[in-house]
């Protein structure tokens, strides 16, 4: 059992551009700065696909450069194609941790911020389907003025959000993509069953909000170092074959960092933290 203490701590604007990726199931590539979509690189067949059952299954993915209030989507393509992910959303909106122990550094893999969320894996078949990743930047610096809200621009594209001046296109949204297969029962190319959608719509804290549409920097919220979200549920639970991967592609330290393992890694990494909003210092205990 682990528990968490908050210190707040204000620190000076640096950063204005978030990377991000997936890290189980593994990307197609390592790049995090990928903006053109739907995915970080091309279909690539020696790449295999990784196995995915219905039902809960935790996705780990993780920050290179850290941008505060960036929310994220994972949603799932047809089979063998990149396409239909407007089909088949499985959790939109979630929030972005603002509150890292150590400001992510691009040349510093180690420091990358890590996020797990579990997600309810639709009763489908798929050989090889496509996990979609996508990061928006939903602020001024990134052409999405205070008052404003903008919309993911493939599903403007799909039609699932109209063409409207008032929710213009997102201009930059980070995209990776991780090739699963799935070994249910239903068509995946007929239908994304609603009963995945109830799932993970089930007491979702930010249900309600527009589904693939954002506001100005709103969808903030704190993750754990755990990379869990604060309220109770499901989508907290590790789950599947994800449940303890842990940053870059390396399996989970076997205890949390305490605050002094957390202050030497920034001190080594010449600084204690560069992050652009009033931030907090995690101390966490393992008992």
């Amino acid at each position: 059992m682990s528990w968490f203490m908050f210190a707040h701590v204000v620190v000076m604007p640096v950063r204005v551009q978030a990377h991000m990726r997936l890290v189980c199931p593994p990307p197609r590539s390592p790049e995090t700065g990928a903006k053109t979509g739907p995915c970080d690189a091309p279909n690539n067949p020696a790449q295999d696909a990784f196995p995915l059952a219905p039902g809960w299954q935790t996705v780990v993915f993780e920050e290179s450069i850290f941008h505060a209030g960036a929310p994220q989507r994972i949603a799932l393509s047809r089979d063998g194609a990149d396409d239909g992910f407007e089909t088949c959303v499985l959790l939109d909106h979630i929030p972005h941790f603002d509150r890292p122990p150590v400001a992510p550094r691009m040349s510093r893999p180690t420091t990358y911020t890590p996020y797990r969320v579990s997600v309810y894996i639709p009763d489908v078949k798929c050989e090889r389907c496509t996990l979609q990743l996508i990061s928006v930047m939903s602020d001024w610096m990134h052409g999405v003025p205070i008052g404003t809200k903008c919309a993911y621009k493939g599903a403007i594209d799909a039609g699932t959000v109209p063409r409207s001046p008032s929710t213009p296109a997102c201009p930059v949204v980070y995209h990776s993509c991780a090739p699963v297969s799935i070994n249910g029962t239903g068509d995946r190319n007929a239908a994304c069953l609603a009963a995945s959608s109830a799932a993970n719509n089930a007491s979702w804290p930010y249900v309600s909000m527009t589904p693939n549409v954002y506001d100005h920097a709103a969808d903030t919220a704190d993750f754990t170092s755990e990379y869990t979200i604060a309220s109770a549920g499901p989508w907290s639970t590790a789950s599947g074959q994800c449940a303890n991967a842990w940053g870059t592609f390396v399996p989970k330290p076997s205890g949390m960092k305490t605050m002094d393992e957390f202050t030497a890694l920034a001190d080594d990494n010449g600084g204690r933290r560069e992050l652009s909003t009033t931030s907090t210092t995690l101390v966490a205990q393992n008992g």
